[in-house]
């Protein structure tokens, strides 16, 4: 089953010119920590999954589609394969990995994609209704590392000072979705750099921060 999954997600990117050689996977019990992360492993970026967040479908396709794909952004972005990058850059790192759950995993809801689950319906609602305060705080911190604390909100299961919990994903959801609407392509947005990522990251502000 497992293998399946990892399987047919290797090659719908393959399929479509995104990943390069074969996918190297470690499935262990994560205790519940993490569901997915990427990592070195014998010299090579690995893809690493918790195996008791592989037995409910769709959510366990789509977290090996969002895995996969920072795999894929580690290959064709350099600056992705860091331990730890700018926010924007995070902001936009994790926004193309849950576009690109969308685009090839078609007609689930928003809380799956981002959430993988069906329980956080609510919490789209109070991003949207703190996008001010999430656009004021990406301001200030657009350069500050997203393993740092005061950036804890945007990037971990926190809630602090008003923004929900991982409000970064749902950023850079908003505007991976955007870049893709206006003509982007999949690898437009697994490729992008730092640089750039700070640019897309600083308009959404400058339309949100009020």
């Amino acid at each position: 089953m497992f293998s399946s999954l990892l399987e047919q997600a290797e090659n719908d990117f393959h399929e479509r010119g995104l990943l390069q050689g074969e996918l190297h996977a470690v499935l262990m019990v994560g205790g519940h920590t993490s569901n997915g992360w990427v990592a070195e492993h014998n010299g090579r970026r690995s893809l690493f999954l918790a195996l008791e967040y592989l037995s409910t479908p769709p959510y366990d396709d789509l977290l090996v589609v969002h895995e996969i794909t920072h795999v894929v952004q580690a290959q064709l972005s350099p600056a992705t394969g860091a331990r730890t990058y700018d926010s924007s850059l995070a902001v936009m790192v994790e926004g193309a990995a849950t576009a690109t759950s969308r685009a090839l995993r078609p007609g689930h809801t928003d809380s799956a994609y981002l959430w993988m689950d069906e329980h956080h319906v609510a919490w789209f609602d109070d991003c949207n209704a703190n996008a001010a305060a999430i656009a004021s705080l990406l301001l200030r911190h657009v350069e500050t590392p997203d393993d740092d604390e005061v950036v804890a909100p945007l990037f971990r299961n926190r809630t602090a000072l008003g923004i929900p919990a991982r409000s970064g994903y749902w950023v850079g959801d908003l505007i991976a979705r955007r870049m893709l609407q206006d003509g982007y392509g999949l690898h437009d947005l697994l490729t992008m750099g730092p640089a750039e990522a700070r640019d897309r990251v600083l308009a959404w502000v400058t339309t949100n921060d009020r």
